[in-house]
């Protein structure tokens, strides 16, 4: 198994647990609550946080890295538990405003770090079929189960993680609702990709990774492209061979009844958003779809004005999940 490329300032040879054994935890130890704080997460009870749970899955050859929390505050009816899947480059600790939301609404909040990407091993970014994330979704699933996280279940997926999601609902949901938050199906610039893919895949795996101004956040991009550890700086051609295989199946895919919630940035030029948007009102003709002004791609990473519009979208979509709604 491939280790994480980076170098992180802990020793991970101190977390050997698995997560199925793992129990709630708090206080956390230093070397966890260092890497939280690392990443801005909630780590202390003063952040909404009661307890946390982390460690290994095993998913075929690799190990995939997953985190639990439970919040201070519970509903008064009872709490349900929301799983996050991340974006291509990204990972669980990628999104705190995210983590704090959901733990001040009541929920638990699950996330776990893509094959390739964060600490889980694996080419650095790379996959070789879109198949092998949702073997890691039904992995999570029975994890959801065997471990009785609380009901409802809530499934969010940004960019790549909206990808994992959008297959799920296409073939048959477990969750009880789900959120689309800047979904890939079609990247920007897709057509001439399809040209110079076949012939590049003979000579090189890999390309240099093109960092974006994918966020209005100034502090977020330098974080991301100088600071964050578990960044990779390189593109697997495996990934985009695996996302040419996978597009045109997605497209053929036939429409279902299912009805989530879709949030586009219309300043994003990662993904071909208003392609995607035609691709998604088809497949999904019931979902809701919020447009963000002004927003960029990182919706979950915004500046403090497009975050807003996402943050409050979303929070009302977990209200309206609580179960005596």
């Amino acid at each position: 198994m491939n280790q994480p490329a980076a170098a992180f300032k802990v020793d991970l040879r101190l977390w050997p647990r698995s997560f199925a054994d793992a129990e709630w935890q708090m206080p956390l130890p230093q070397v966890y609550q260092d890497y939280l704080e690392l990443y801005r997460m909630a780590s202390k009870p003063q952040q909404g946080l009661a307890a946390a749970r982390y460690g290994w899955l095993a998913l075929g050859q690799e190990r995939v890295w997953v985190q639990a929390f439970a919040p201070l505050i519970k509903q008064q009816s009872g709490q349900g538990t929301l799983l996050h899947l991340h974006g291509f480059y990204d990972h669980g600790a990628s999104y705190p405003a995210w983590q704090q939301l959901v733990l001040q609404q009541g929920w638990h909040y699950l996330t776990v770090d893509l094959p390739g990407h964060g600490l889980s091993s694996g080419e650095r970014a790379g996959i070789g079929d879109f198949a092998q994330y949702q073997a890691l979704l039904a992995l999570l699933l029975e994890q959801l189960e065997q471990q009785q996280f609380p009901r409802p279940w809530l499934l969010s997926g940004f960019s790549t993680g909206g990808a994992i999601a959008l297959e799920h609902l296409l073939t048959g949901s477990q969750f009880d609702r789900v959120a689309l938050i800047a979904p890939l199906v079609r990247p920007v610039g897709w057509h001439s990709v399809g040209r110079w893919l076949w012939l590049v895949r003979l000579f090189v795996r890999r390309l240099p990774r093109k960092f974006r101004s994918n966020s209005h956040d100034a502090a977020f991009l330098d974080f991301v492209h100088h600071q964050d550890p578990l960044q990779s700086h390189q593109l697997p051609l495996s990934w985009v061979t695996a996302l040419s295989r996978w597009i045109p199946q997605v497209e053929r895919a036939k429409p279902v009844a299912a009805a989530p919630l879709i949030l586009q940035g219309d300043e994003d030029t990662t993904v071909d958003w208003r392609y995607n948007l035609s691709v998604l009102h088809r497949l999904l003709p019931e979902a809701r779809v919020a447009l963000v002004e002004k927003g960029a791609h990182q919706l979950l990473n915004e500046a403090l004005p497009q975050r807003a519009q996402v943050l409050d979208c979303l929070e009302r979509w977990l209200v309206d999940s609580q179960p005596d709604r």
